[in-house]
This record gives C-alpha cells, structure tokens and sequence, in this order.
C-alpha cells in the first residue's frame, strides 16, 4: 500500500452522475460517500474517528456501497482493504489512509480473537507502542480516519463465534447498519431493472470515474475559510438527533458528522442531490441502528 492508492481516472461529473446522483433516496449510498467525505473534518472538529460497519446477507449491495465509498478517493476495487490483514498491517494502512477512508471488506475474515482490539485501535487512532532493536520506544504510528466496513454478521455475532464477548465501547466505535432496505441495501433504483443491476452499475462507475470527489472536497474545505465555524455546525446538528444515553449520543454525533460532511459537499456543488437529503438519511439509519442495538446502555440490554 503506497500513496499510488490515491488514483483518478474519468471525471468529477461522471462520478457525479453515476454515484453522486443515485445517493438521492439510498441511506446507505449517502452513508459510504458520506464517510469517505467526513475523514477531512475530523481534524478541524477535534474528534476520534470511528467506523460504521453494514451487515446484511452475501449479495445484497454491501460491496457495492464500499465501493461507491472508496471511489471518492480513488480506484473503487484497490482503495478497499479486507478486514484479513492483521492488526499491525491495518496500522499501516490507516496511517497512510490519515483524514480520509478506511474501507475493509468483509468482517468475517477478521480474526475474531483479534478484532476487538483493531476497532479500539483504529477509532482512538494510535498504533501499539513497540520498542526498537535498541530497546528504545519505536514512534508509535498515528491517524484519524473514518471507517467504513461490511460483512454478514455484525461485530459482536462475528466475536462471539471465537467465544469473545464485545464490549460496549468496541460496539459504540463501530455502528452496525442493518442493510435491509427495499432492495437488498437500496431503496431507490433510479430506472435500474433490479437491485442487482443497481449494484453493478455501482461498482462499474466506481472503476471507471475515481478519485475526484474527495481532493475536491478538501480544496473547498481549504478555500472556503470556515474550517472554525465547523464545530458549531456540528453542535447545531446534533441537536436534531432524539436524546438518548450516553452511547446514543456519541453515535449521534458521529452519525451528524457524516451529515456534515454530505450537507457541505451539496453546498459546495459534489454532490448532486437537494439539501438536507444527506442530513435526512443519516438521521433515518442513526434510527435503524437504534432499533437494531434495542433502546438504552448496551450493556443494560445484554444483561
């Protein structure tokens, strides 16, 4: 993995009109171009990152939402990773994906022993600290990215297969999505014959117009000096979200974040859909993931 990763090809108005466009009325195509976008914002509104993870069975679209994501930055196939690397090889990655995506393909390559400690790892943002040949302490590998992940079971099913228990705090760091929407993981098939067609007319254009959207957004984010203003926006966001626990809001917050992120790129012209569509959709899966988890503190829930 190297920086070639971050590749163009086509153009900003192809990816437009084949995956920008076809967001409109698909929460979890909003929620993948969502996330890929909201990495840049991390830094200026001083938070971790943190992953949303959509679960649902083999072929309903779940790939192709990972790819509409990793299209923002580049090639649709090769920007995505498997959850199969271990985690000093995600470290690497995640260091060199730093304010941007980190997608990983189906959890249920992960090591089931191993992977409650990635989530914690990728979310806070920091590498183990490892010592040198010397004996001294190597620098410790740091990013903030937002993750964006699949797979057929969700993250505690997928630990407790290996007899591992998830804790809340590893759940609340990665969201699960249901992705049980009309059509497998879509709702609206904008004139496609099916949900299949829809989702290869997806992971087409994810190969054929990469990797503008996102240089694109940061240059807007840089010339539009209200990098400041954004956490106040934020706060104001937020605030639309129902009261919940402790855990709910966290997950709030990150789920206003990719709001954020969606409702600045429709400002700025990226993203071709009405305002508020992005903000709408994320409200609408922040409640399906509330439904999924049951109401209250997930530890209260478990017992």
């Amino acid at each position: 993995a190297n920086l070639d990763d971050f590749r163009q090809a086509g153009t900003l108005e192809g990816w437009q009109t084949e995956i920008g466009a076809r967001c409109e009325g698909n929460p979890l195509l909003m929620l993948g171009i969502c996330a890929a976008l909201a990495g840049p914002l991390l830094y200026h509104l001083q938070r971790q990152g943190g992953g949303f993870h959509i679960v649902g069975d083999s072929s309903t679209g779940k790939s192709s939402a990972i790819q509409a994501a990793t299209s923002v930055w580049g090639h649709g196939e090769q920007f995505k990773r498997t959850w199969r690397a271990t985690g000093n090889g995600l470290e690497g990655i995640a260091a060199q994906r730093n304010d941007t995506l980190l997608a990983l393909d189906e959890i249920g390559e992960a090591d089931a022993r191993e992977i409650g400690a990635v989530v914690y790892a990728m979310a806070n943002g920091t590498g183990k600290a490892r010592a040198s040949r010397n004996g001294g302490a190597r620098p410790t590998k740091r990013w903030r990215v937002i993750l964006f992940s699949s797979g057929e079971l969700g993250l505690s099913a997928h630990m407790a297969e290996a007899g591992k228990r998830s804790r809340a705090g590893q759940e609340i760091r990665l969201l699960d999505i249901p992705a049980r929407r009309t059509f497998g993981a879509w709702d609206d098939l904008h004139g496609l014959a099916g949900g299949r067609e829809f989702s290869d007319a997806i992971q087409r254009a994810s190969v054929t117009n990469y990797g503008h959207a996102g240089p694109a957004f940061v240059r807007k984010l840089l010339e539009c000096g209200e990098a400041g203003d954004l956490p106040a926006a934020l706060v104001t966001l937020c605030a639309k979200y129902p009261e919940g626990s402790g855990q709910e809001s966290r997950a709030a917050e990150r789920f206003a974040m990719l709001g954020l992120a969606g409702e600045l790129a429709i400002d700025w012209g990226l993203l071709p859909v009405p305002a508020g569509a992005a903000h709408d959709a994320m409200l609408l899966l922040f409640d399906a993931w509330r439904m999924g988890r049951g109401q209250g503190q997930s530890e209260d829930a478990k017992i």
